[in-house]
């Protein structure tokens, strides 16, 4: 089956091309297939305990579920139309996590087969301009008009095909996919990839350089579900710019900016609520810990880091720990540094020879900027789930590369053989991409097949070390387990308030295991580093009153009822501080 597509794209010979379906098609069932073994894995405790099994309030679609989406940034992040499609799942499934990846593969392959007709059009548009360019009595490339129909272009079908699958079954892509908790990546790049393709159906059936008002206001209104679904999505203002830039070729820049307004007023709202959130939940790092040049280099080896692991995708982790102190002359941040400026000296210089590099790099950083560190929001100084959207432009300049050989062949400027090896080696690449995600997509089995990959990856990494002891804890190896924790809290440096929750935990398993007087050290030792440690102050408390130091638990209980008036503990406090503690809430 082959439908026009609906952009009015032409070729360089004035010709309206059509995107084809079944390459379309072909394109999500291997997406599909690649991520099958998804439906095996479980819930991990990474946030998905928090999230899901701990929190009956997304457990469904009613009012009181609604409200609760809709006015909660849970552990920091606000995103109610991600947790209408988790409520939905709950309604469909349960707690049976099949049913929660199931609806991840369709969305992920949904998101593919979407992109495959956004690169088919980008890349139509691309290769017009050029043609346009280079022969000037041609249609022009500001206003290009629809001349007869006529069939795909192969060369496009095969660019676009290749840039879809490079999305689409790239290991990077499987932390998106087979963690639960991050279904807000592909709802986002849902809605995000939508809204791009409602914009140039806008600017296809404009007139005199408008766009149409209809399909306008649609790419505002899934750029907004977009940011309801995962903030990292507001820098796409800047990406339409930069299409507006090349291949639309659209003037002036001005009155571009005028009508990106709505766009960025939507980014503007959402980025302060986020950076709020973030400040308030103590989830971003301060100046204090993480100085101004320390982001900045902290940027730049993000920037590289995704390149690099995009053509070099293995090993990879769940967690890039970002270690203290940032030394700033070390290769880690030195390097990178120096390539990022290099690079965009050369982009910003070939602008003109080569925009569709402007173009990717544009998009590149303009979706990564606001978790590469400038604003750092967590323990890790990179993560593959946030390539979703940022490596789009590198898969279509992939598909690119393969439209030009296509078409230089057909010119003869390619000798075919040459062409063929280039075919075999893109081939190549997709299988090698699609076996390495599966591989990929075991590690997130469990929680322990999980962060013993991640302790593999990363001996140094005590987050790491410490989620393996959660995963231990669970599963009842406690010997294990403490010694997980204590590897942690070696690792992990004075600076960071974690290491209070470190000992914490560490205490608790030890006071699980009948050692009260290890607890009571490491719960003392917690709230040196975390004062304000829930688990520390009541399990102290309790171990207090049961040593008779009456007077010393009161005080850690009334710390913990100034702190978390709602903590369980305080809810039902030992009956002889009863009486006391009810007088304080007073």
């Amino acid at each position: 089956m082959i439908v026009r597509a609906p952009v009015g794209e032409v070729d360089g010979a004035g010709q309206t091309v059509h995107a084809p379906w079944r390459p379309g098609a072909l394109v999500a069932a291997v997406t599909i297939v690649t991520f099958l073994s998804v439906l095996r894995n479980d819930f991990v405790n990474w946030d998905d305990v928090d999230n899901f099994l701990k929190n009956p309030h997304y457990r469904g679609l009613g009012w009181a579920n609604l409200r609760w989406m809709f006015t909660t940034a849970h552990l920091g992040h606000y995103i109610p139309v991600t947790w209408l499609t988790l409520g939905l799942d709950y309604v469909l499934w349960g707690m049976n996590p099949w049913g929660y990846h199931l609806t991840a593969i369709l969305l992920h392959a949904t998101n593919a087969l979407v992109f495959y007709f956004l690169a088919y059009r980008v890349l139509a548009l691309s290769f017009a301009s050029s043609s346009a360019a280079a022969s000037p009595s041609d249609a022009g490339p500001e206003d290009p008009r629809p001349g007869r129909d006529c069939g795909p272009d192969r060369g496009l079908v095969l660019g676009a095909l290749t840039a879809a699958l490079l999305f689409s079954v790239h290991p990077l892509r499987v932390e998106s996919v087979a963690w639960i908790t991050e279904r807000r990546d592909l709802v986002a790049g849902l809605f995000c990839l939508l809204a791009v393709l409602a914009y140039l159906e806008a600017w296809s059936r404009g007139t005199m350089g408008r766009l149409r008002v209809g399909w306008y206001g649609a790419s505002v209104g899934l750029f907004a579900l977009a940011l309801l679904s995962k903030s990292i999505v507001v820098g796409l203002p800047l990406v339409l710019l930069a299409l507006d830039v090349y291949p639309l070729r659209r003037r002036p820049l001005r009155g571009l900016l005028v009508e990106k307004a709505p766009f960025l007023l939507a980014s503007v709202i959402v980025g302060v609520v986020t950076l709020v959130i973030g400040v308030r939940s103590g989830l971003t790092a301060d100046l204090a810990t993480l100085g101004v040049v320390d982001r900045l280099a902290i940027s730049a080896h993000s920037f590289c880091f995704y390149l690099w692991k995009t053509v070099v995708p293995w090993p990879l982790s769940p967690l890039y720990e970002l270690h203290y102190p940032v030394r700033l002359l070390a290769a880690t941040y030195l390097v990178p540094g120096v390539a990022v400026v290099t690079t965009l000296a050369a982009v910003i210089g070939l602008r003109r020879r080569w925009p569709a590099g402007l173009t990717a790099c544009t998009a590149y950083v303009a979706l990564l900027l606001p978790v590469s560190g400038l604003l750092q929001n967590g323990h890790q100084i990179a993560a593959d789930r946030y390539t979703y959207l940022a490596c789009l432009g590198w898969a279509v300049m992939g598909g690119a590369g393969v439209t030009w050989c296509w078409r230089a062949k057909g010119a003869g400027a390619l000798p075919p053989r040459l062409a063929l090896l280039l075919g075999a080696l893109s081939a190549t690449a997709i299988v090698a991409c699609a076996a390495l995600s599966t591989l990929q997509i075991r590690v997130w089995r469990d929680s322990e097949i999980l962060w013993r990959h991640a302790v593999a990856v990363d001996p140094g990494s005590a987050f790491a070390h410490y989620h393996l002891a959660g995963a231990f804890s669970i599963l009842g190896k406690g010997e294990q387990a403490r010694a997980e924790y204590a590897a942690a809290i070696a690792l992990v440096p004075d600076v960071l308030d974690a290491k209070g929750l470190f000992y914490a935990s560490l205490g608790r398993e030890l006071h699980t295991a009948g050692d009260l007087e290890g607890a009571e050290r490491n719960y003392t030792a917690a709230l040196r580093y975390a004062r304000n440690d829930e688990t520390a102050l009541n399990n102290l408390g309790v171990i207090y009153a049961l040593q008779g130091n009456d007077q010393a638990a009161l005080d850690l209980f009334v710390r913990l009822l100034r702190v978390a008036p709602g903590h369980a503990a305080m809810r039902r406090p030992p009956l002889k501080f009863e009486g006391r503690l009810q007088k304080r809430r007073e």
